[in-house]
């Protein structure tokens, strides 16, 4: 890839237009870094755009003094004047496009050099930095998790992003105060507030976001109430309330959601809150809280097309509860690690021939069990961590289903 500047100067040079510094951070998504193919000088662009023969010369000639970082000409008139500006503007595009190529950044650029998505992963970011992203109108993506230098008055900078998709925030010290801020981004389908500090007072300000489709609110201090306010966010197909403050009451309001995917796993709901979830047929990824018996898995039983199941460290649900999972044939992936499933349990999952992933670890199956999973031939991994398994019967089982990793099944 050709570079402009040295990889130094390069993270300095995009540093000191966003104002970040080293520091680590989570791994980011994975994001294609920008190359060569994908930008051209927008101000040659500029160049190739105009109709008037006399702007194409002045236009080229702007283009080659930035491309050898020649001062821009003095505008004579105002006619020139419009044009030095547009010029100017093309320039600092360019220079933020070959800085974003030499530095550390992930980011992408389109044709015109203005930056689609932009990931700070590896970076200290501060308020004073998010202001320099004023104007990037073409900015599609923007990650900035674990910035602990951002605060509730650093949103203000994101109001005229009208672009952004997508907006993580995860891990940073942003709260309720100043956010009605991303109420203007009305383009928004993904929005990660996981690990922030906002509330459910926050949730009012999220329910403008019709266009929605993600939302990711764990490990935040959301309650019942503030579940009320995303009722109108009829988009959504993706919510995580994985070890948050919301119990039972609270799913009463995503009753009529067209969720296909919800974590609830480290929330207060009980067997009373699953009542709820009868209506969400269109389910697909059901991860329950540890609090569930079996009475909420018989609200489970209408979900006929969840291709994911974990109920993973329920202990109070036993063998009947799981009866109830006959019927969920569509389950690729079913998770009963750590509840009271036994031998007699495994009849009801033998049926469930799209298993691809099950775990049974700290249950009390036995050698006796196994034969009934003898059935699952798309079985890709079993995990038998912490059972009464014998050696010889997980043999048996391994030739059986030789496509199919046995976790826990050591001869020793």
């Amino acid at each position: 890839m050709r570079q402009l500047f040295r990889a130094g100067i390069g993270v300095m040079v995009v540093c000191a237009w966003v104002g970040c510094s080293d520091a680590p951070t989570a791994e980011a998504p994975d994001i294609e870094a920008v190359t060569d193919e994908e930008t051209v000088s927008p101000v040659a662009a500029a160049a190739t755009d105009s109709s008037d023969s006399k702007d194409d010369v002045l236009l080229a000639a702007l283009a080659e003094a930035a491309e050898n970082n020649d001062p821009l000409p003095v505008a004579k008139d105002e006619k020139d004047k419009k044009k030095v500006e547009v010029a100017k503007a093309a320039q600092d595009a360019l220079d933020l496009t070959e800085a974003l190529k030499a530095s550390a950044l992930r980011a992408r650029v389109d044709g015109n050099g203005k930056p689609i998505v932009l990931d700070f992963h590896g970076r200290y970011l501060t308020d004073q930095g998010l202001a320099k992203l004023k104007g990037q109108t073409t900015l599609q993506q923007l990650f900035l998790n674990r910035q602990e230098g951002i605060t509730d008055i650093g949103l203000e900078h994101l109001k005229g992003l009208t672009a952004l998709r997508t907006l993580h925030l995860s891990e940073t010290p942003i709260g309720d105060s100043n956010l009605e801020a991303l109420a203007t981004l009305k383009a928004l389908q993904e929005l990660d507030l996981s690990g922030t500090k906002v509330s459910s007072a926050g949730l009012e300000h999220i329910k403008s976001l019709t266009a929605l489709i993600e939302l990711n609110l764990s490990r935040s201090p959301v309650t019942d109430s503030g579940l009320v306010y995303l009722k109108l966010l009829t988009k959504l197909q993706r919510l995580d309330l994985a070890n948050t403050e919301v119990g039972s009451a609270g799913l009463e309001s995503l009753s009529a959601l067209k969720l296909a995917e919800l974590r609830l796993d480290g929330t207060r709901v009980d067997d009373a809150g699953l009542t709820h979830l009868k209506s969400m047929t269109s389910l697909r990824q059901l991860v329950l809280s540890a609090g569930i018996g079996d009475k909420g898995l018989e609200s489970v039983k209408p979900l006929t097309g969840l291709v994911r199941l974990d109920v993973g460290g329920s202990g109070t649900i036993s063998d009947v509860g799981v009866e109830h999972l006959k019927g969920l044939t569509a389950l690729q992936r079913l998770d009963l690690s750590g509840t009271g499933v036994t031998d007699s349990g495994l009849l009801s999952v033998k049926g469930l021939g799209n298993l691809q992933r099950l775990n049974l670890a700290r249950t009390q199956i036995t050698d006796s069990g196994l034969r009934h999973l003898r059935a699952l031939s798309n079985l890709r991994e079993l995990d038998l961590t912490e059972t009464k398994m014998r050696p010889g019967a997980v043999r048996q089982l391994q030739a059986a289903l030789p496509n199919c990793q046995i976790l826990g099944s050591d001869d020793g």
